[in-house]
């Protein structure tokens, strides 16, 4: 019992009171959903990024890394958060289980977030490059992915070693840096790890998007007009769904940050106890939304999606007016068009 502390009921402005125990059991219900619906949706996606038609492409292995990070979340974070709640009782400053949830959410999380960045990187070195597939050493690539793993772990070390501590939120339910404290070392940890651990990256991928369009805009790539055309399509089709990747994490993730600036300039917590939990709950719902952007902005993701969910054969019908009047070499246009499993395979 050292590590929770039971409370039944909270008192609010006006002599009103506040059910814990209803809060908590419709936090553990949300939380549950999510661990679920995160869990399946990214098995799903390492069996599909294991296809053959997948495995070479530049991008699976930061793809992987995405979907391993979320998998680590909902199965050795959340379920803290979970038994907690489903008995009703908060986290306690200093316990085991209070600095593990902040210790791993905050490294997963910002894990993601660095992958994302190197997702970025790696789609202008692609787009910036001439040939129809580039190429990144697996040295390099596994170098990458381990720096992403690195960034996460080293921005949140400091709690962990004595720089300032994970402290419960409002509502006990979890635990995060001591967003509220005016002492300094713990601002100067608070203003480090927004800094390097969401606004510079996110500066960074603004970048390198703005660098992306230039290069698409200004820089057409030579040879075959059709073949130059497929190309150009099957790199877009990669940074929309990296965009839309990135833009699922800053809305899942932004409130928080938000409300975590505002205590932080206040010195005290901005929302109530039940209100607290809503931007929260936003950021641990991340870990679900990659699958479903894949599927709906990768076509050969959601080929080889149907194929493992029903079955069939993938294959993507082609007009035969298009074969007859392409000056393509017929090898291209079978590995292009006909295809589905080399639909996107610029990147």
């Amino acid at each position: 019992m050292d590590n929770i502390t039971t409370k039944d009921t909270h008192s609010l402005p006006g002599g009103k009171s506040f059910n814990w125990r209803a809060m908590y059991f419709a936090y553990a219900v949300v939380m549950f959903a999510v661990v679920t619906v995160g869990f399946l949706g990214n098995v799903l996606t390492l069996i599909i990024l294991h296809y053959r038609e997948h495995r070479k492409k530049v991008l699976t292995p930061l793809m992987i890394n995405l979907a391993v990070g979320d998998i680590l979340m909902v199965i050795v974070v959340y379920p803290v958060v979970i038994a907690s709640n489903l008995v009703g009782k908060q986290l306690k400053e200093g316990s085991l289980r209070c600095k593990w949830s902040a210790f791993a959410n905050g490294a997963i999380g910002i894990t993601t977030i660095a992958t994302l960045t190197v997702m970025s990187g790696v789609m202008y070195h692609g787009i910036k490059q001439t040939l129809p597939k580039p190429k990144i050493h697996a040295k390099n690539m596994s170098l990458l992915v381990l720096s992403t793993w690195l960034y996460g772990i080293f921005l949140n070390l400091p709690p962990v070693i004595g720089w300032t501590r994970a402290v419960p939120g409002e509502a006990g339910i979890s635990c995060a840096p001591e967003w509220t404290s005016s002492e300094p070392e713990s601002v100067a940890y608070i203003a480090f790890l927004l800094v390097f651990g969401f606004f510079l990256p996110l500066t960074v991928i603004g970048t390198f998007h703005y660098m992306i369009y230039r290069v698409i805009r200004r820089v057409p790539l030579e040879g075959n007009p059709m073949i130059r055309a497929c190309r150009m399509k099957s790199k877009m089709r990669l940074v929309r769904m990296t965009s839309f990747s990135i833009a699922a994490f800053v809305v899942s993730w932004l409130p928080y940050c938000v409300v975590s600036i505002a205590a932080l300039v206040n010195g005290h917590h901005v929302l109530s106890s039940g209100e607290a939990e809503i931007p929260e709950l936003m950021a641990k719902a991340s870990v679900i939304y990659n699958p479903f952007v894949y599927a709906f902005t990768n076509g050969t993701y959601r080929a080889s999606l149907k194929g493992l969910l029903i079955g069939g054969n993938s294959v993507i019908r082609v007009n035969p007016s298009v074969l007859r009047t392409s000056p393509a070499p017929s090898s291209y246009v079978n590995s292009v068009i006909i295809n589905p499993q080399q639909e996107d395979t610029a990147l």
